[in-house]
């Protein structure tokens, strides 16, 4: 009975690995192609009406934090934006501003795309 006991628990402490939690991108946005305004490019707008301004970890003018890797890791770097484009995220509030202006200045922390379905036009 001991020996079963102590199987219990090796095999308990061997099944404890570190698992990786994928984020869930819960916040649903239309991207809005604002370029034609000084300082400005993309913008997140909720159905709500509420605008977001994504900044990047790379920074203004590509002048991120390579050393740490966090410019490899932000979801935003292979991620394509066009106008019109449905998509959802979560993000953390940043404090400050831009010349945009346009909304709250914000690091996504996960974006997918949502597919749009045959029917669905803009």
């Amino acid at each position: 009975m001991r020996g079963l006991f102590i199987l219990i628990i090796i095999l308990n402490i061997s099944a404890c690995e570190e698992i990786e939690v994928i984020p869930k991108c819960e916040l649903e946005a239309t991207v809005l192609d604002m370029s034609e305004i000084d300082g400005c490019r993309y913008v997140f707008q909720t159905d709500a009406g509420v605008k977001y301004e994504p900044t990047y970890t790379i920074g203004f003018c590509a002048t991120g934090d390579y050393a740490s890797g966090q410019a490899w890791t932000d979801p935003m770097r292979d991620f394509n934006l066009h106008h019109g484009q449905r998509i959802k995220f979560n993000f953390e509030e940043l404090d400050m501003t831009t010349n945009c202006m346009m909304g709250t200045v914000i690091r996504v922390t996960c974006i997918t795309e949502i597919e749009r379905s045959a029917d669905t036009t803009l």
